[in-house]
């Protein structure tokens, strides 16, 4: 029940940010390294994300009442496209004409209680790797020409921050042992929360058989 709940608390919060019409077309990008768990997370949620974009332009008898065209990518990571994911999104976006895009991403905690506990939304946009001192191009309205939804969930907090002392160097980052089961719920839950604020007359159990 619990689970249901918040997928539905995920659903009503990205219906406020966004006024969803019926031939509302949504890009979800999964940013992150799906090789690294601690970064997986938006990579995860398109794996489970309903794609129905083919068949609303192929086969739309197919589908019932209420579904949206919704397309999905995980663009990758600089060090293994030499892209820049956002100018990747760009291109997507220039060709697909979205009328909103929403962005999944793992977040690095300020403090250790805030790890693997929230979730995050936001319609300001997300700057990939600006919790880790690795900044890359901003996903928001200004740089994608369209309405941007940022969600996310803090998978990794600094080492300093725990011990509350003073480390020189660069900040190093840890992460629960359990990762790769909060990758795996969490990553389910933005999933399902996403499709039922896309879809409307549906239900998880219908979700989880279209998804597969």
């Amino acid at each position: 029940k619990t689970y249901e709940n918040v997928c539905r608390a995920l659903s009503y919060e990205i219906r406020r940010l966004f006024e969803l019409k019926t031939d509302s077309v949504v890009l979800v990008v999964g940013l992150g390294n799906r090789e690294i768990t601690p970064d997986a997370l938006g990579c995860d949620v398109v794996s489970q994300i309903m794609i129905t974009n083919h068949m609303k332009a192929h086969a739309p008898e197919l589908l019932g009442e209420g579904i949206r065209a919704v397309c999905a990518i995980a663009p990758g990571v600089l060090g293994t496209t030499g892209m820049e994911s956002v100018e990747i999104t760009k291109g997507v976006v220039g060709k697909l004409n979205p009328d909103l895009v929403i962005v999944i991403d793992a977040l690095a905690a300020a403090e250790f209680s805030r790890v693997s506990t929230t979730f995050q939304i936001s319609d300001a946009g997300i700057s990939p790797g600006s919790g880790v001192g690795n900044n890359r191009d901003a996903f928001n309205e200004e740089s994608l020409g369209v309405k941007v939804i940022a969600i996310g969930v803090p998978t990794v907090v600094d080492a300093r921050s725990i011990c509350d002392c003073e480390m020189p160097g660069e900040p190093m980052m840890v992460t629960p042992r359990d990762i790769d089961l909060v990758i795996e719920r969490c990553s389910k839950t933005i999933a399902n929360g996403i499709n039922l604020a896309l879809h409307e007359n549906i239900s998880l159990t219908d979700i989880e058989e279209y998804v597969g």
